[in-house]
């Protein structure tokens, strides 16, 4: 069987649901239908975590490709150390795709999304009793991250995508993709904005969601098809967000530290890129 040789790595909270669902659409590319199933991560994703260590799982997601150039892979892998070095391994040939955002609107959306408390100070010592602080902070080292993929499989084979710029225009952005992985560039996607989720209220809704079995819900994609899907995501989004009451004082609150190290991140990246980054900081 062919090996997966597409990988949608993150960073997080940067429009990785977007890209996914563009990429899937395209004739050439086979995504999994289990989107983050973490295979090559250093600990399981909660969501599935049977995936985690398991070969033959793994490639059971990718039976029902035909002719398709990419298998395709979506997972946050972008800031584990030992991530490119394993799809190395794996596949020689991967290719490698990251989506960055202004790291300001990074930790915005973890307010939002309920990983941290409005008003609560987001710093080194709030991180250690927190996994997912934990790993935000370690995705915001993108300059470290983004140069360790580049040395293990090629700066040819890694592509950034820029947030900003697939809001802006999604149709060029995804004509870069389609140059980087030699594809199809006639093909234009159905977009969809995946918005950041506000904070979760109903939790039992979420849990239920996890023990439906993986297999029921493969199926499920396979038949309803991408836009009902995106319609179901939808409505369980609106499900699982917090109730209306009064309103919340939307205070984020960031170490002068982490701050500087956001300005550092800011100047790398426009090395990397060549490419002005400022509009990062507004």
């Amino acid at each position: 069987m062919k090996k997966p040789n597409l990988f949608l790595v993150g960073c997080g909270r940067s429009g990785t649901t977007s890209l996914y669902n563009s990429l899937e659409q395209h004739p050439e590319i086979f995504m999994s239908k289990v989107k983050g199933p973490d295979f090559f991560a250093d600990v399981p994703n909660d969501g599935f975590p049977e995936f985690f260590g398991n070969g033959p799982l793994y490639f059971s997601l990718f039976e029902k490709a035909q002719n398709e150039k990419y298998l395709g892979d979506a997972s946050h892998y972008f800031h584990i150390p030992s991530a490119p070095k394993k799809i190395k391994e794996f596949n020689p040939k991967s290719k490698i795709i990251i989506i960055l955002r202004a790291p300001l609107g990074v930790i915005k959306s973890h307010y939002k999304g309920g990983v941290i408390e409005y008003g609560v100070a987001l710093n080194e010592e709030f991180a250690k009793k927190n996994a997912g602080v934990r790993q935000l902070l370690e995705s915001l080292n993108y300059s470290g991250n983004v140069r360790r993929w580049q040395d293990a499989l090629g700066k040819a084979n890694v592509h950034i995508v820029l947030f900003e710029d697939l809001l802006e225009n999604h149709r060029e952005e995804f004509l870069k993709i389609c140059d980087f992985l030699k594809i199809n560039k006639d093909f234009s996607p159905e977009y969809r904005a995946h918005i950041d989720s506000n904070n979760r209220k109903n939790e039992w809704i979420t849990k239920l969601m996890q023990i439906v079995p993986l297999s029921f819900r493969v199926k499920a994609k396979d038949i309803a098809g991408g836009k009902f899907t995106f319609r179901v995501k939808k409505m369980f989004s609106w499900l699982t967000s917090k109730k209306k009451g009064a309103p919340q004082k939307e205070e984020i609150v960031i170490s002068s530290e982490l701050k500087k190290k956001m300005d550092f991140e800011i100047k790398e990246m426009s090395k990397i890129l060549n490419r002005d980054l400022s509009f990062w900081n507004k």
